[in-house]
């Protein structure tokens, strides 16, 4: 079988806890957790969108072989995901994030960074022949230490060689990665994306045109630049800049809007859409996410997709209705 998109098997938990009243949460205060809800986390939303749209995801690497571990396992296969290439290894340390999110919608998450021994049941060559594309957090670069950000960096190398496209994703920690191995992966990055917090990180300013000619020095990539629900920014040394609006919805939790986004724009660009439509797509799915509550199965279903764009005037063609996946459509705006 060939794949469209290979990662690294990042495992997250996310214990998502709906906290009664707003933040800022005082010291030696008490709050009340209307509800506690374990998903998958990270990249696990990243895996479940990119199904749900249409595409087959490939993730590899070991987990915990406790609840935590195989709780992620079943879950991917629920949603119809290879799990065939992620291992259950005793001992290995399964990473948390605690995700506290208030009644108005904003969160803080808690994470920590563990890491044990990144082991394949098979070698990244024979992964890499059945895989289209790779996507590669920066997360996963860090500690530059742990044999996980060695393979990272050895994988982005092969895949110059074959023509394979990357898709990096910065990620909050771009600050703490050794400068030169984050300037190699964006270099040779085919499609790179960002917040604006992350953008300023990495340009060393706010200012949105010069931030964007500083990282065109850098790759030739397509740029994406997330602002939440104002929408996003994109550009490239090949595309000129423009701003792409975000769709209008109820603020429910912006927990996982980021990693639904890019889901659904990994989908859509490995099914060859152009740029308008994997843009508008992707801003639709973020949009969902940020309408509900949680993470992991809490990602947006295709339904739920089509209604948005729909109810804002883009026509979904009957192929995808059928087939229940983004196959062939065109939102050119």
């Amino acid at each position: 079988m060939e794949y469209d998109i290979l990662m690294l098997a990042y495992p997250v938990v996310d214990i998502i806890i709906e906290m009664a009243g707003k933040f800022p949460i005082e010291g030696d205060t008490a709050r009340i957790a209307k509800t506690i809800t374990p998903q998958p986390g990270g990249s696990g939303s990243i895996l479940i969108t990119a199904s749900r749209m249409g595409s087959a995801i490939l993730p590899a690497g070991p987990v915990s072989d406790d609840y935590y571990g195989q709780f992620l396992i079943d879950s991917f296969r629920k949603e119809g995901i290879d799990t065939g290439e992620m291992v259950l290894t005793q001992g290995y340390p399964m990473s948390q994030a605690l995700c506290i999110v208030d009644d108005g919608g904003c969160h803080s998450m808690l994470s920590n960074f563990s890491r044990g021994e990144f082991a394949f049941r098979t070698g990244i060559e024979p992964l890499l022949s059945k895989s289209l594309s790779f996507y590669l957090s920066a997360y996963y670069l860090y500690p530059e230490d742990n044999n996980l950000a060695s393979l990272s960096l050895e994988t982005v190398r092969l895949l110059r060689g074959l023509g394979k496209p990357l898709f990096f994703d910065t990620s909050p920690v771009i600050g703490r990665i050794c400068p030169s191995v984050l300037d190699e992966v964006i270099e040779l990055s085919d499609v790179l994306t960002m917040n604006g917090a992350e953008m300023e990180m990495l340009t060393g300013t706010s200012d949105l045109d010069a931030s964007a000619r500083i990282l065109k020095n850098k790759t030739d990539a397509l740029i994406i630049i997330k602002f939440g629900a104002r929408g996003c920014f994109v550009t490239s040394n090949k595309v000129d800049g423009k701003w792409y609006p975000g769709f209008d919805v109820k603020l429910v939790d912006t927990t996982g809007c980021g990693d639904s986004f890019i889901g659904a724009f990994m989908h859509a660009y490995m099914k060859g859409f152009n740029l308008d439509t994997c843009v508008v797509l992707a801003n639709a799915v973020g949009a969902v996410m940020a309408s509900k509550f949680g993470t992991g199965f809490q990602v947006p279903t295709f339904d739920e997709v089509v209604s948005l764009l729909e109810k804002n005037g883009y026509s979904v063609p009957s192929v995808n209705k059928r087939q229940r996946r983004f196959v062939d459509i065109d939102f050119s705006v």
